[in-house]
């Protein structure tokens, strides 16, 4: 004789402890098909990463050519090549909210870039003058762990002027400033994760629940129709995946565990650009897969930069900002091919940086993916072409987010906003806002992204 079988269930296992079961339909609908699954989503968190460079670039060699899903990659991108499939390459997105407001061309670059409004200067200084989209997103995402965004920095301090060391802006004239030093990052980011002796011993002691109940599960089963039998396999999959997550013993996916970052260093030596770079990325990475926080920036340089890139090689010896000012096959006079060559080397060293981040994020498995299958890195700069101070055809690489953009094409629009691309953005994570920044720069969101 069959037990009698309530809507709301339990699994019941040794030590009576139970867990509890979603609503069944078997006893009061035996004939009705099964409800559709409540479980939305893929059960991961959404994540949101900023990648910013300065000093614009040169468009000719930075775009790619060809058409949407066929193109050819840009000289400056190669490194991008073999991650093209997660990529989406934008084309003619301007930042009008650069044209106007305090400070240089390169003030209002970096105060506008993130923020789709106009620099104020109230104290003396142009800064930003509004929230920026990380901040905007860490408001309504970020809550729930530890901490709300994490910013990093590689060697962005430029003689105190706040306007070229910040890109993020909790509101107007409310710069967030970086961390610029790894060692300091790991401390404040992993400290007191590691689990304790008494907590191994809890967790070497301790028996899945699901383990626990399996018996149960197995007499019910029989009991069962198809759709009540899916649904609770849906739950207890859900269940199985937040127990490998915790079984752990620190947050997040299965992938998560304290990085090693080495011996300290003096992470201000020039020569230490692209370790610092290395080692932002790689705390940042491992803070996402531990869900200790789901929005981030890394910041490499300051604005206008001046870093000089001699250890990428010796013969360079001209900041990098100097360079930007040299003719260039985009500036509309005879390129000076010397200067061309080596702002194409520091190109191609950002992109093969932003392919690192790229790999790091997507050897993270989550689920029946990676981390990078939820995760969208927004690449920007402050000026579009760099001779000229320009602030209209930005260069933006947006990379990741299978789960929430079309990737792996190259998209052309005219004319749109960064405040668009923002909107865009938002709705992909979910944040039905149709506006941000100054709303004279809104159209709506843009075509083909979601």
């Amino acid at each position: 004789m069959k037990h009698h079988i309530h809507r709301r269930a339990f699994l019941r296992g040794a030590g009576g402890l139970a867990l509890a079961l979603p609503f069944l339909d078997q006893v009061r609908a035996p004939r009705r098909a099964a409800a559709a699954s409540t479980l939305g989503g893929n059960g991961f968190p959404t994540r949101f990463v900023v990648f910013w460079t300065a000093n614009g670039t040169h468009p000719t060699n930075w775009f790619p050519t060809g058409g949407e899903t066929d193109y050819a990659i840009s000289p400056y991108l190669a490194p991008l090549e073999p991650h093209r499939n997660e990529l989406l390459i934008l084309r003619g997105i301007d930042m009008p909210s650069a044209i106007a407001g305090a400070g240089d061309d390169h003030q209002r670059g970096i105060g506008a870039c993130l923020t789709g409004t106009e620099t104020l200067d109230t104290t003396g200084r142009p800064l930003g003058g509004g929230v920026s989209i990380d901040q905007h997103i860490a408001n309504r995402i970020g809550g729930g762990t530890r901490f709300r965004s994490l910013e990093l920095g590689i060697q962005s301090r430029f003689n105190g002027d706040t306007i070229y060391e910040r890109i993020s802006y909790r509101g107007p004239n409310e710069p967030v400033p970086p961390e610029r030093d790894p060692f300091a990052a790991y401390r404040r980011i992993f400290a007191g994760l590691e689990p304790s002796p008494e907590a191994d011993r809890r967790l070497a002691g301790r028996r899945s629940v699901l383990d626990s109940v399996s018996a149960d599960y197995q007499r019910l089963l029989p009991q069962l129709g198809s759709g009540d039998k899916n649904k609770i396999e849906s739950h207890l999959s859900a269940i199985r995946e937040v127990e490998a997550r915790l079984g752990v013993g620190l947050p997040g996916t299965a992938a998560c565990a304290k990085p090693d970052v080495g011996t300290p260093f003096d992470p201000e030596l020039p020569d230490g650009f692209p370790s610092v770079g290395r080692l932002q990325m790689d705390l940042l990475a491992m803070a996402l897969a531990c869900d200790l926080t789901r929005v981030g920036s890394i910041m490499w340089s300051f604005g206008r930069s001046k870093h000089v890139f001699g250890w990428l090689d010796p013969s360079i010896t001209e900041e990098h900002h100097d360079l930007s000012h040299e003719p260039n096959p985009d500036s509309g006079s005879t390129p000076n091919a010397d200067a061309t060559a080596k702002i194409g080397a520091i190109n191609v060293f950002y992109a093969r940086q932003m392919a690192y981040l790229i790999e790091r994020l997507q050897s993270l498995p989550e689920g029946d993916g990676t981390v990078l299958d939820n995760t969208i890195i927004l690449w920007c700069n402050e000026l579009g072409e760099g001779r000229r101070h320009t602030h209209d055809n930005i260069p933006i690489v947006v990379a990741g987010g299978r789960n929430l953009l079309r990737q792996g094409r190259y998209l052309r629009y005219s004319g749109r906003s960064t405040n668009d691309l923002y909107v865009t953005l938002l709705n992909a994570l979910g944040i039905q806002d149709t506006s941000f920044g100054r709303r004279d720069y809104n159209e709506g969101a843009l075509p083909g992204l979601l």
